[in-house]
């Protein structure tokens, strides 16, 4: 007898084809539009407010978020992972999900880490065995959540550079997403830092073949000589081409200062208020990716979860400002995104579990998109 119940191959053929096929083509209306939201409590993404803020995402023509899940070390030192003040409670987090879901939109977990007052990109933990025990432990908890609620994309890093780029710790991060396979039928990628010099962690991830996304935290400067054109020339595009993964911009965005197209990254950056630098940021952005092909779409940093915005501010959010107008403008439509899938993803069957591999075909057809839902009634 045949592993897979008779159903109508027809509705989704289409879907495994653009599962399994890359390169892929796109334009702005497959992309992932997406925002990104950083907690300010456990507790905010079950709060009224910040279902007021999805709401006016999704009124934005934006049809995905970005849930961070900020995860904490000690210092730069410390060899032990752990929640935080802010990383949100579990019923928190489905009650966020579940309300995204409902308004038809996708979601990614994105996990960041925060070493104290340090950046991610300078940890150097003294027991690495000890810290990546404890980071996996938390990866395949947010696995587990991630598959049980449906979420489409989990982003298992972001900026953690000295044990990204050095390939003594290769096999760990291929164990972590090997591990996170078993249990979780989504997509998964991993927030690289765009660069500059050492800081350039997007070319020197030693797991990009186990992702399907090349995930870039893209705050790439943009000036005369190096606009967007010089960019992808240069780095974006030569990095598609060796992984053959489609990009995806984890991370990206622009403060409302005069300066801030030179400097995005910069957060301290003292400069006046200009919310004309951000709607030109923006417009260059969206100008030159919106028809380019492996470009699966974009993150903007940030989005508050909340419908109190301070609009006489100089930090990143759009909301109020009138860069708000130029986004809803460029994500013009609802069409959601085609789930891009390598062929090392989670159909693969791992040798011992024919009935996870079942599952986690299922559970792939159903974040296609592209199929009816009632010929894959009851087989979950």
């Amino acid at each position: 007898m045949s592993l897979l119940p008779s159903f109508k191959l027809q509705h989704v053929g289409i879907g495994l084809m653009m599962a399994f096929a890359l390169p892929v083509s796109a334009n702005i209306d497959t992309w992932q539009k997406g925002v990104t939201i950083m907690p300010g409590s456990a507790e905010e993404y079950a709060r009224t407010d910040f279902k007021e803020s999805i709401d006016a995402a999704f009124d934005a023509h934006v049809n995905s978020v970005a849930l961070v899940i900020p995860l904490y070390q000690d210092a730069l030192t410390s060899s032990e992972v752990h929640d935080g003040w802010n990383t949100p409670s579990d019923e928190s987090l489905q009650q966020g999900i579940e309300y995204i879901h409902s308004k038809n939109m996708r979601v990614m977990l994105k996990l960041h880490l925060y070493p104290g007052n340090e950046w991610s990109g300078r940890i150097r933990p003294a027991d690495t065995d000890q810290w990546f025990k404890t980071y996996e432990n938390l990866v395949l908890k947010y696995a587990g959540i991630a598959e049980r609620e449906g979420v489409e994309t989990l982003c298992i890093g972001s900026e953690i550079i000295p044990l990204s780029t050095n390939t003594k710790y290769q096999s760990q991060w291929r164990d972590i997403i090997s591990r996170t396979r078993l249990s979780y039928a989504g997509e998964l990628t991993y927030s690289a830092n765009w660069g500059p010099g050492i800081y350039d962690e997007k070319n020197k991830v030693t797991f990009w073949p186990e992702l399907d996304y090349i995930g870039i935290s893209a705050y790439f400067p943009i000036k005369k000589g190096t606009d967007w054109s010089y960019w992808d020339r240069t780095q974006i595009s030569a990095l598609q081409k060796k992984y053959e993964k489609p990009v995806l911009f984890t991370e990206i965005g622009y403060r409302s200062i005069a300066g801030a197209l030179a400097n995005p990254w910069d957060y301290t950056l003292e400069s006046k208020k200009d919310d004309g630098e951000q709607v030109r940021a923006f417009q260059k952005l969206f100008d030159y990716w919106k028809d380019k092909d492996n470009f699966g779409g974009m993150y903007i940093w940030s989005w508050k979860g909340t419908s109190h915005i301070d609009t006489s501010g100089k930090d990143y959010t759009p909301q109020g400002k009138p860069a708000l107008e130029v986004i809803k403008k460029e994500f013009t439509s609802h069409v959601q995104p085609a789930v891009v899938v390598s062929t090392q993803a989670s159909v693969s069957a791992p040798s011992d579990s024919s009935l996870h591999w079942y599952k986690s075909l299922i559970s792939l057809l159903k974040k296609t998109y592209i199929y009816s839902s009632k010929n894959l009634e009851g087989l979950s």
